[in-house]
């Protein structure tokens, strides 16, 4: 998402001052535009420390200070360079601002309101339980307190306008957090749709392959997708499901893929490279995604523009952008996916050509990264002039 935002900004003429260490984001595409200004960040010192260190705990404390000195050098960095540059406006991709420049707005668009993942945790406890055992869970549940404390929300006093994908994340950040509203704008995130495209050759005696993409942990429901396509292929749906992710925690969710009631019909991918998994994606029939509070699903919207149809479910944020390409479940059980995936196989029998036109629709009148750039200007123009005014 960054590097394609960057790119339209620089090619609308725009400065960009880009402030990281080259070990851990350097845009080498940016590099060389006359507009663009790396700023390298280095800490060799405390990154060789931390990669010394050995044990989880020591690991983990040593990577969060080592963060804390990174954070603070960009900002002393970003101050420095201000004072002689004089910038107009921080904008923080993909992150919540962990500092900022005096009498400077800051714009953070972030991947979602935090804690999706920590509060899953307590509300899938049982099945954790049952699938991980007590000790993964303690562990788990330890992390969920932590993120759910004020210690470890992001420090969201940095920020004066805050960007997220979906009206469902605005919606969590007004309400559980206390952001007001006006603060918080929605924006989808751009995509290459140079680079995401539909196919044309499908064979419409094949099985009808449900796709899943993405990690695999207790939030993105694992077990109702598994469960629908049980469901359906106990009704006599010819269909396939193909599992493409691994398991970032809460490893003992493989036993989902292990105790599938149809091992013929089902195909685990630990992992694919991207190109790969787009031909995946321009190939399957559906991709189901019945995740809980998913701010913007990017293989959502990968899907859509490569013509593929999607089901999602009703705290999925991208359900505000698929229009007639895909199908919304209304409630979280396998009985209601399944619903969804028959009602999309049914409209792609009757008109297949159709509903792969409308999801790469949905997906060009959304995600066009000129389109939103267009709307992202506004909001940094605004701010900016906010910012003078206050």
């Amino acid at each position: 998402m960054g590097f394609e935002v960057l790119q339209e900004l620089l090619r609308r003429q725009h400065e960009v001052s880009f402030f990281s260490k080259r070990t851990y984001v350097f845009p080498a595409g940016l590099v060389g535009d006359p507009n663009f200004a790396y700023h390298d960040c280095p800490q060799p010192r405390v990154d060789s420390t931390i990669a010394r260190l050995r044990g989880g705990t020591p690991r983990w404390l040593g990577m969060k200070i080592g963060n804390a000195i990174y954070m603070r050098r960009i900002i002393r960095e970003m101050t420095r360079h201000h004072r002689a540059h004089a910038y107009d406006v921080e904008l923080f991709l993909g992150q919540w601002a962990y500092g900022r420049v005096a009498r400077l707005p800051v714009v953070s668009w972030v991947q979602g309101a935090p804690g999706s993942d920590s509060r899953s945790v307590r509300r899938h406890r049982v099945a954790i339980r049952a699938l991980c055992g007590w000790g993964e869970y303690a562990k788990l549940r330890a992390y969920s307190g932590f993120r759910g404390s004020l210690v470890g929300r992001p420090p969201f006093r940095h920020t004066d306008v805050s960007i997220c994908g979906s009206g469902m994340s605005r919606d969590i950040l007004v309400r559980c957090y206390g952001i007001p509203q006006p603060a918080v704008t929605v924006l989808p995130y751009p995509l290459d749709l140079a680079r995401f495209h539909p196919v044309t050759a499908f064979r419409s005696d094949a099985a009808a392959e449900l796709l899943w993409v993405g990690r695999i942990v207790p939030r993105k429901r694992l077990d109702l997708f598994l469960e629908a396509g049980a469901h359906l292929i106990r009704a006599g749906r010819n269909v396939q499901l193909t599992v493409i992710g691994d398991f970032p925690f809460a490893g003992g969710y493989r036993d989902l893929i292990q105790r599938f009631a149809f091992p013929n019909r089902l195909t685990y991918v630990p992992r694919l490279c991207r190109d790969d998994v787009r031909a995946r994606m321009q190939h399957a029939s559906v991709l189901v995604a019945p995740s809980e509070e998913e701010d913007f699903g990017s293989s959502i919207a990968e899907a859509l523009a490569c013509g593929t149809p999607v089901v999602v479910g009703p705290s999925n944020g991208t359900a505000d952008y698929i229009g007639a390409g895909g199908e919304q479940f209304g409630d979280y059980s396998a009985e209601s996916v399944a619903q969804a995936i028959d009602r999309i196989l049914t409209r792609i029998a009757d008109d297949g050509g159709g509903v792969r036109a409308a999801a790469r629709e949905a997906a060009v009148a959304h995600f066009t990264v000129g389109r939103v750039v267009d709307s992202l200007e506004g909001i940094l123009r605004s701010a900016t002039l906010a910012g003078e005014v206050g």
